[in-house]
């Protein structure tokens, strides 16, 4: 991706295209309107040269340009270019390529942040691309819950993954992690049983996580990554 030509008129085009095709076709379910969940972006293997982390969910959020939770051809072909034009600019070894490319898409979710309601709109990308686009299979809506529904366990897991909470807590495995939420919930329960709010009943909270309280771990999570802010900035500059 060091070409001058635009990614699009250049021979890594059809290289692109294969794997997004491939990665398309490893199942039968992948992804609707043919688009990639963003989970299945770890399915693509990029040049030599061009490392990504496909796990570091500022670069899927840049990747994922309409903010849908999902990634079509013309989100990655948008993203190749952008790569392009850090790799032509920079020039640097692999490992500091792939700083820098990290450094540059937070910065892009900071600008998001900087907007009014940015928060809250990071917030609902973030459930998107852990429910791949809400889907309802991950996004489960339920009589007894008033909040948004809830979110399923195989959903928790790769937010776990793409917000790295090992690297910011003591929460060292997804087991961990949604044991944890589990205590919260139950804590949660007990104190608005004497109010009749019960968030969701006994089955469901076997393995499933109301969306109200994600949303309350990812503003908490938020404010650790506003602290890292002026680091990243440096980075990037």
């Amino acid at each position: 991706m060091g070409s001058s030509l635009p990614v699009a008129h250049s021979p890594i085009l059809s290289y692109l295209k294969e794997q997004y095709n491939a990665a398309l076709g490893e199942d039968s379910g992948a992804g609707p309107r043919g688009a990639l969940r963003l989970r299945e972006l770890q399915r693509l293997q990029p040049p030599d040269g061009v490392p990504i982390d496909f796990t570091h969910f500022p670069t899927l959020f840049v990747m994922d340009s309409n903010r849908d939770g999902l990634v079509d051809w013309h989100d990655l072909l948008d993203f190749a270019e952008f790569v392009q034009v850090v790799k032509r600019r920079y020039r640097h070894r692999d490992y500091e390529f792939r700083k820098r490319l990290k450094a540059l898409c937070t910065l892009q979710v900071i600008a998001l942040l900087q907007q009014p309601h940015g928060e809250d709109a990071l917030i609902e990308w973030i459930c998107k691309a852990v429910t791949d686009g809400n889907d309802t299979q991950h996004l489960i809506h339920s009589s007894t819950q008033q909040s948004g529904g809830l979110l399923s366990r195989e959903a928790l897991g790769w937010l776990f993954t793409i917000l790295h909470i090992e690297e910011l807590t003591d929460v060292g495995d997804e087991q961990a992690f949604f044991d944890l939420l589990q205590r919260v919930l139950e804590e949660q329960q007990t104190r608005q049983a004497a109010h009749r709010s019960v968030l969701c009943t006994s089955e469901e909270f076997d393995d499933l996580i109301p969306l109200s309280l994600i949303h309350h771990v990812l503003r908490v999570f938020i404010q650790s990554f506003r602290a890292l802010s002026a680091d990243v900035v440096r980075l990037a500059a």
